[in-house]
């Protein structure tokens, strides 16, 4: 065949091939690349557009060798080191995979794709930083590169920005509904915002674009705990077990289902059967941490916590689940310089960046917006319904406790931790155009009263007879403002406690990382003293009624603060509060093994078993080692 009849033949197949990759016949185009190289070696689209077949595929040994054949020929291509890089990532050799993106952007450095591949990777190197540089540098240039929008959005989840990270996912989903990913980092970002039935959506349209659904499944299965639907949580694992048998993610929330559901011996044996076949994770272990002061084995915890942490390729994000789960354990065991020095380890092994500057901005906005005089001068929802009562203030100070007694009286539905004020300010915000609190005089009353009787109806849903129902988001503090514009009548508890045993059981916590104040003490101080300047002043401005409910002084006399608040509530006396443990209704917070049991005062004082490692937290709080926290604190 001749020279010029061999290129036609050539750039028809191409073409060809094209059209069958577009139409997602991929076999067939590859048999017509594999003619096209085989007859012109030196072919570079033709090596390109096998090399996107295989990266479809996620094949990515194949992408390599295409790769290498096109810097064969032209060692200069940019985009064959790109697709070079994302198949070494793609193989977890990801220093190798960085060298060859930062040679493609020094080749072209306003490559979108490329700049997305490195950002994915840093990302996965768990260099959060540096890869937000290069997703926003992507975006920059072209603000509709999909794929950069939601690889920022796992990066801003990852840092504490769940709203910034949410505003991502949902313009990659627009523009590519199609995008797995997307759909399940949205999903994610949600659940943690507390967002369950958006969650929940977002999950499922995942489903729908995989042939894995194990993930899903079993973010589902975790919406479904959160909300005390354990049996239908249980089925979802149930299905992802069937996706993949023995997965020992799914296993260990299968486990935590059931110890959250109470069936305590069914997990026991789930776990026994675990560790016997040698299936020790990093999941498992978190959940072993946590009951293993019930089953007198805190020991073997820290035994396969060492041995995780000796394998090579756990990363730093898992090494930070190990830490926080071996000094749980060490807690258990009262070795509190070791569970004090692991859980340091733990938060410092956690992306996290609090932004102290905005935060106080945040703040400042608030009380300015807020200020006695404007409050004076603004709208209010024209309803008088007493049914709202919002519990607030840092959290574990107390809030699932004080939740978990009245929701004992027949009158009273616990509503748990709800999202709904966050969503009611964000959809403000959207419908004025700018936020809600540069104009709060400017809300049209039937604005407010549409968006205060859809919550009324929301609490119609969960309970369509309880004249109190509760909504115990502790940051709902931010929002009191708005609140009392909305429900005059409302009610709040605002939970405190000694600040030293709040911020230390916060840093004890593997929050999610929307508590971005909550890997350091000295963040931790931060945070605790601008809370506590804006509590001052609602407590100044607000007409709304707000009681204050010490966890000391509640634990001291759970009777009187009991009477206390039901009197608060224009609720009658029922003995039932005081059997509080008895309740068999779901709880989804850290506090879940607390309120299932009778009070106790061993919470109190806490941090002086600790005081040597609390520096930061005492001097940030203005307190001296071993002082006494000011009246104002608690």
């Amino acid at each position: 065949m001749s020279r010029k009849n061999t290129g036609v033949l050539t750039r028809n197949h191409k073409k060809q091939a094209i059209e069958m990759i577009q139409a997602g016949k991929l076999d067939a185009a590859e048999q017509l690349l594999v003619k096209v190289c085989e007859r012109c070696p030196a072919d570079i689209e033709g090596w390109l557009l096998r090399s996107a077949i295989h990266g479809q595929r996620r094949e990515h040994d194949a992408v390599m060798a295409c790769s290498r054949r096109i810097i064969a020929v032209n060692p200069r291509h940019p985009r064959a080191y790109s697709n070079l890089g994302a198949a070494l990532a793609g193989l977890g050799r990801n220093d190798e995979a960085i060298e060859a993106l930062r040679t493609a952007l020094e080749l072209n450095p306003e490559d979108p794709a490329t700049l997305n591949n490195l950002g994915n990777t840093l990302y996965l190197s768990e260099r959060v930083e540096e890869a937000e540089t290069y997703f926003r540098r992507a975006l920059e240039i072209d603000p509709s590169h999909a794929r950069s929008l939601y690889g920022l959005g796992h990066v801003l989840a990852d840092m504490g920005y769940p709203e910034e990270a949410v505003r991502c996912y949902q313009k990659a989903v627009q523009i590519m509904p199609e995008i797995y990913e997307a759909w399940l980092g949205l999903g994610k970002a949600c659940m943690n915002m507390g967002r369950h039935e958006m969650a929940t959506d977002c999950f499922r349209r995942a489903m729908a674009l995989t042939d894995n659904p194990v993930e899903p499944l079993c973010c589902m299965a975790r919406v479904d705990q959160f909300m005390g639907r354990y049996d239908e949580g249980l089925g979802h694992l149930a299905k992802a077990l069937q996706v993949s048998p023995g997965n020992l993610m799914v296993e260990a929330d299968r486990l935590m289902m059931l110890y959250r559901k109470g069936d305590t011996e069914a997990a026991y044996d789930l776990l026994q059967e675990l560790l016997q076949k040698g299936l020790a994770s990093i999941p498992l272990l978190g959940v072993y941490s946590e009951i293993c002061r019930k089953l007198g084995s805190c020991g073997d915890v820290i035994r396969v916590g060492r041995a995780l942490l000796e394998e090579k390729q756990i990363g730093r994000v898992d090494r930070g689940y190990i830490y926080f789960a071996m000094a749980e354990a060490y807690k258990s065991m009262q070795e509190y310089d070791e569970a004090f020095l692991h859980f340091k380890q733990g938060n410092d092994s956690m992306p996290h960046r609090f932004d102290h500057q905005a935060f106080t901005g945040e703040i400042d906005r608030l009380i300015s917006a807020y200020s006695a005089d404007a409050i004076a001068m603004l709208p209010c929802a024209a309803n008088n319904s007493e049914r709202p009562v919002f519990i607030v203030g840092m959290p574990r100070s107390g809030t699932s406790l004080t939740e978990q007694i009245l929701s004992m009286h027949p009158r009273v539905f616990g509503g748990g931790e709800r999202n709904d004020i966050n969503d009611i300010a964000g959809k403000l915000s959207a419908r004025l155009g700018r936020e809600y609190t540069d104009c709060i005089q400017l809300i049209p009353q039937p604005l407010l009263n549409e968006m205060a009787n859809g919550y009324l109806r929301k609490l119609d849903e969960l309970s369509a007879t309880a004249d109190r129902v509760i909504d115990k988001m502790p940051h709902n503090f931010l929002r009191l403002g708005l609140i009392a514009q909305l429900f005059p009548g409302a009610r709040i508890i605002h939970c405190t406690r000694d600040p030293r045993d709040t911020c230390l059981s916060i840093y004890f916590q593997r929050f999610n990382r929307t508590h971005s104040y909550a890997c350091e003490l000295g963040d931790l101080a931060y945070y605790y003293l601008e809370y506590q300047r804006l509590m001052k002043h609602w407590e100044r401005v607000l007409d709304i009624g707000i009681l204050e409910v010490n966890y000391e002084t509640l634990v001291g006399d759970l009777e009187g603060g009991v009477r206390r608040m039901l009197d608060f509530l224009g609720l009658e006396w029922d003995e039932r509060c005081l059997r509080f443990h008895e309740s068999d209704r779901a709880v989804a917070t850290a506090s879940y093994d607390q309120v299932r049991q009778p009070l106790y005062t061993k919470s109190i004082a806490r941090w002086k078993r600790y005081e040597r490692h609390l520096g930061p937290l005492l001097e940030g709080l203005g307190l001296k080692k071993g002082g006494a926290a000011s009246a104002e604190f608690v």
